[in-house]
């Protein structure tokens, strides 16, 4: 089997990016993948035919592709990849709620979002291991939120026996 050169491993790793991510900018795939920003254009640029929207690229067809609605609320694992996968997460947490989110010491929290955006964080507290929701601020919790949240909260207690 013949070795893939630096600029097909690059190359298929933007694609790979992509396919996971897109729409996502140069340093996006810098700070996801650790690599150079200069390297990481490099990989961009030998993924081939890509589309634009501004800074961000996609896979070709893609940015067509209208995304299927959001839920009102969703409960996300720590680490989840929405958290992760750009340079920042300035999109989906307020820059005041970050340190909410990845207090230091490289753990990121489970995160709840509201309408597309994190509204809190939440683990598991009690004997029972019952989900409980930490809100960023009081007034965090609209109305009807919890209802949205009941399925995913005893997908999650199910999951883990409580």
């Amino acid at each position: 089997m013949p070795m893939e050169t630096e600029e097909q491993a690059l190359a298929t790793l933007a694609r790979r990016y992509l396919a996971g991510y897109g729409p996502a900018s140069a340093a996006d795939l810098a700070s996801w993948s650790g690599l150079a920003l200069g390297t990481a254009r490099r990989a961009l640029d030998a993924a081939g035919d890509l589309e634009a929207a501004g800074d961000l690229l996609a896979l070709p067809g893609t940015l067509d592709e209208a995304p299927p609605p959001a839920p009102r609320a969703l409960l996300l694992a720590a680490f989840d990849t929405a958290m992760l996968g750009y340079r920042t997460r300035a999109p989906l947490v307020a820059p005041g709620d970050d340190r909410q989110v990845l207090p230091g010491g490289g753990m990121l929290r489970p995160v709840v979002l509201v309408d597309g955006l994190a509204a809190g964080t939440w683990g598991l507290g009690g004997s029972r291991r019952a989900v409980a929701i930490e809100w960023f601020r009081r007034s965090a919790e609209p109305a009807g939120v919890l209802a949205g949240l009941d399925a995913e909260r005893l997908s999650v207690e199910a999951f883990l026996g409580s």
